[in-house]
């Protein structure tokens, strides 16, 4: 982003604390606009069919980003830029677990949410450095241009995704909601179970009561009689 800005002529040339500031109005608005629309596709993602042309849609936002990013003239077109990115990461994100929710089964899932963020994390770390290499040794187009290519290949790999079918994710669902209530309905039986027997063990038992109040040789006897 300084380098843009130096090619820009946006902020203060001289003084990193204005320039801060703008990089930090930068960051933010792509963190509002993920934080903004990560809830709203969650919420399309449970209403929807098909997550997988969604997930398409969110990266060609990411791609028309990068676009008007490398062409951008105005401090202004960098934020639309960054709320573009935003917006792609939430729903390529939120969509995306939930897509990994839909193949793998429960007991596996926590393992692929695992391998997903670790997967972000990764791009994050090495994406960084040769964006900054790209730049300083290949010239300013050259990060866009590998940021753009990546993008297109995310979109193929994403279309050529199987998804499975909606009745098949109805019928994972009845099955998993069955088996947990199956559990908890097995769980709840044998602790009444232990009740039953430990008081049927110190003579509190519903039978043991009922005969001994009918049974007359164990009643008290009257006195005066």
């Amino acid at each position: 982003m300084p380098f843009i800005f130096n090619r820009l002529s946006i902020g203060n040339q001289s003084g990193s604390q204005e320039n801060s500031a703008l990089v930090g109005v930068l960051l933010g608005s792509y963190a509002a606009a993920q934080l903004i629309c990560s809830p709203l596709f969650g919420w399309v993602s449970d209403r929807i069919s098909n997550r997988k042309w969604p997930m398409v849609w969110g990266l060609f936002a990411g791609g028309a980003a990068v676009i008007i990013f490398a062409l951008a003239t105005s401090f202004a077109t960098l934020i639309v830029a960054r709320v573009l990115q935003g917006v792609s990461a939430a729903t390529v994100g939120t969509l995306g677990l939930a897509f990994l929710g839909d193949v793998y089964p429960e007991e596996e899932l926590g393992k692929a949410y695992g391998v997903a963020m670790a997967g972000f994390s990764v791009g994050t770390l090495i994406g960084l450095p040769i964006g900054g290499a790209l730049y300083q040794y290949a010239g300013y187009w050259t990060p866009f241009i590998a940021s753009a290519a990546f993008i297109v290949c995310d979109m193929v790999a994403r279309l050529l995704v199987i998804e499975k079918p909606v009745k098949d994710r109805a019928a994972t669902s009845v099955t998993q909601a069955s088996e947990e209530r199956l559990t908890l309905e097995g769980a709840n039986g044998g602790e009444e179970g232990v009740v039953v027997k430990d008081k049927e063990d110190n003579g509190e038992g519903s039978s043991g009561t009922h005969s001994t109040a009918s049974d007359p040789r164990l009643r008290p006897r009257a006195k005066g009689r």
